[in-house]
């Protein structure tokens, strides 16, 4: 198990601390789609997010399965691919599930799902108040294969903000965001 996290010298190094919120020096957007980390769920593991994602609409915790099938498949994907964060929470929130989806050590995590049918480049989005320390944007891009894009520190995301009649809106585009790479476990 890693023992690196988001608090790490090398993570907040002088060139990962920003007064403002800047593009990274390599963006997410400069990092090829083959290089990036993706996680394929086989079958009886799809039929299972499946069924869970019904359940969670069916009890009021969601509004779309087929939008909660893409988070909880981005979910799944970061549980697989960074080493010490256990397995996606699969309980039902109806209150809401607290701001983040994933613990790695003291870190909050919140997963970010884009659409397999988004045409334009997936955007990290966030419509509440930020209460996750570091957000993922996942993009699921086929039926059973998520890839994640890019990440994102509470801090950068903050800098970001813009609140609209009563809602956040944080839109955070592949140029803003840190590259996910399969060198994940340096990150954390």
């Amino acid at each position: 198990m890693s023992q690196h996290n988001l608090n790490s010298p090398r993570f907040n190094s002088q060139e990962n601390q920003q007064s403002e919120f800047q593009k990274p020096s390599r963006p997410a957007a400069a990092i090829d789609k083959k290089h990036r980390p993706y996680y394929t769920a086989t079958e009886g593991e799809l039929k299972a997010i499946e069924a869970r994602a019904e359940r969670f609409v069916s009890e009021g915790a969601c509004d779309r399965v087929d939008r909660t099938i893409d988070g909880l498949l981005g979910e799944r994907a970061v549980c697989e691919l960074i080493p010490g964060t256990g397995e996606p929470d699969t309980r039902v929130h109806p209150e809401g599930d607290g701001g983040w989806d994933i613990k790695k050590d003291e870190t909050k995590i919140n997963v970010k799902s884009a659409s397999q049918e988004t045409t334009i480049p997936p955007t990290l989005m966030v419509s509440k108040p930020l209460k996750a320390d570091c957000y993922i944007l996942a993009n699921r891009i086929d039926r059973r294969t998520c890839r994640l894009v890019g990440f994102a520190r509470q801090e950068n995301i903050s800098r970001k903000s813009k609140y609209k009649e009563g809602y956040y809106d944080y839109r955070v585009t592949q140029e803003e965001l840190r590259p996910m790479t399969w060198n994940i476990p340096m990150l954390f």
